[in-house]
Parts: structure tokens; sequence; C-alpha cells
């Protein structure tokens, strides 16, 4: 009987407790998130400070203008995007991050591209928006619907030179998918704040966010493999643009205490593609095109126009 008053005691005060925070961290980080959730914190994140109402402005402006469409990922899931033509022959693909609201965080970039002569596809990343699916993967299966995006918009767009737009995730996921990727049609990548592998992410986060690594790397990884399907050494970004034949554009902020300098450095360095670099002062994560001023937006669509 006391044996069994020990054990029940050891599940209250350790085992319960412990299952509980990790599946709290493993629902934050992996799980769907309301619009209004992804707005309120984005309303909260002082980064957002100087450009906030102009995305969200620029953001309703975007709903109004689009064509809606939808299609199949390869495992039976309906994923949506937003059409812009504006009448270019030259068709930009946007890959949002991780809980964000594709319209707003593609906002400026999207006027960007109408002014400089793109017309833009806004992808809502499976989990997100009108996509459907209840796990984000963090680049596992976010690739390959990169892949399945650029072959619809091969097939069924009239545009000939098609060019790619990641945010975080969305740039992970271009940077895994780019051995893949077709030369003939893809003409450049752009890699705005990428992580290098789903391990490398979480050690930096629990580290950023002071969470203590068994229960991110015990508990959470059994659960995003078991809940979600996810592989944590699946990909690592670093192997695979070292066969990239597509000329990429690597930006970020020096503020950005979401994804480590280090990996940006490390992709660029691995990247065997031509490229080029671009870090914008004293702003935090996918917020150097916004926050960058015409020099940077510059400096990226000149890169683009060099490779035409």
């Amino acid at each position: 009987m006391i044996a069994l008053y020990i054990i029940l005691g050891i599940l209250v005060v350790f085992v319960i407790p412990h299952f509980l925070v990790t599946y709290l961290i493993f629902r934050e980080f992996y799980s769907r998130m309301s619009p209004e959730k992804i707005n309120k914190r984005v309303k909260e994140n002082p980064n957002y400070e100087k450009c906030r109402d102009e995305m969200f402005l620029e953001a309703d402006r975007l709903a109004q203008e689009c064509e809606e469409l939808d299609i199949t990922s390869f495992d039976g899931l309906k994923l949506h995007g937003y059409y812009f033509d504006k009448g270019y022959e030259k068709v930009m693909i946007m890959f949002h991050g991780v809980h964000a609201n594709a319209l707003f965080h593609f906002s400026i970039q999207a006027r960007e591209c109408f002014k400089r002569g793109y017309n833009v596809l806004i992808v809502d990343e499976r989990s997100h928006g009108k996509s459907e699916g209840k796990y984000i993967t963090y680049g596992e299966k976010e690739h390959k619907d990169v892949l399945t995006w650029v072959d619809y918009v091969s097939q069924n767009f009239k545009e000939k030179e098609i060019y790619l737009y990641g945010l975080s995730m969305g740039a992970t996921a271009l940077c895994v998918a780019s051995p893949y990727l077709d030369n003939t049609k893809v003409k450049a990548i752009i890699i705005d704040s990428a992580f290098t592998s789903i391990n490398e992410l979480i050690n930096h986060i629990s580290i950023k966010r002071k969470i203590p690594k068994p229960v991110i790397f015990g508990g959470v990884k059994f659960l995003a493999k078991h809940l979600a399907g996810i592989n944590f050494n699946s990909f690592d970004t670093k192997e695979s643009l070292k066969e990239n034949k597509i000329p990429t554009f690597f930006v970020q902020g020096t503020n950005d205490i979401v994804v480590s300098r280090d990996f940006l450095v490390d992709n660029y360095n691995n990247c065997a593609s031509k490229k080029e670099l671009l870090e914008v002062e004293g702003v935090g994560h996918t917020l150097a095109i916004p926050l960058g001023g015409e020099e940077a937006k510059d400096k990226l669509f000149n890169f683009l126009r060099s490779i035409e």
C-alpha cells in the first residue's frame, strides 16, 4: 500500500505536470492558431511598431483585390492561395512563416512586386488561413507543398517566369525544396529569415525562452512524431542548399531573436548557386524588407534583375 501511495505521489507531483507542460508546449508550436490570436500577437509585438498600421491597411486592400484559388496537396489537403494578376509575365509565389497571416506578413512585399513588374500569388500554408491541416510541420511537409504550387503555376498560369519568396518557415521550406526545383521554370529564390533544421530551431528557442531541453527534446518530439507525423531529422537546409541551382537572395534583420544569425550564415555559406546576402540593421524577424527602406528593396530587386 505504501508503494502504491509513493507511485501515485510521483505521478501527481512529477509525471502529470510534466505531461501537461509538454502538451501545452506542443500545442503552442505545432497546432493551428486562430486569426484573432495571430493578429493579437502582431499588435503586441513591438517589432511591428513602425509598420503595423501600414501592413494592416495593405492587407485589407489585398483582400479586396485578389482572385482566390485552391489546389490539393500531396497528402490530400486543400491548399489556398490569393492571386493578383497585374498583367505581367513574371509571378512571385510567397510562402509565409509559422502562425502568420499570409496577406498581412507579405503586404508590403506584394505591393513592391506590383510596382516592379511581378504578378503575385500569396499562399496560405497548410494549417493556416483557408488551407486545411491540423498541424504545422516546420518545413517537412511544407516543402512538398512548395513543389505542388510551382507545378500548378507552371501548368496553369500564363506567366513565363516564376520567382519564390519565403519568410521564416516558408523560407526554410524553399531551402529544402531547392534541389527539386526546375531552374528553367523557377528563376530565383528569396530566403528571408530561414532556420536550418527543426532540431536546431528548437534548441535555439529553448535557450531563448529558457525552456528545459528535456521537455522540448523528449516529450514534445514524441508528440510531434506521433500526432503530427514529424521527423525532427528529416531535413537540414545546409545539405539541401549544397544542391541548389537556383539563384538565391538571403536576407535577415540583425535584431532577429526568433532565428539565429548563425542559421543565415550557414545557409548562405552552403548555398551552391549564385547568391547574395543582405543584413538589415536593427530590425526584427521577417521585417528586413518592410523596414529596410528603399535601399533594401532596391538591392533585392536589382539581384532579381541581374539573373533575368
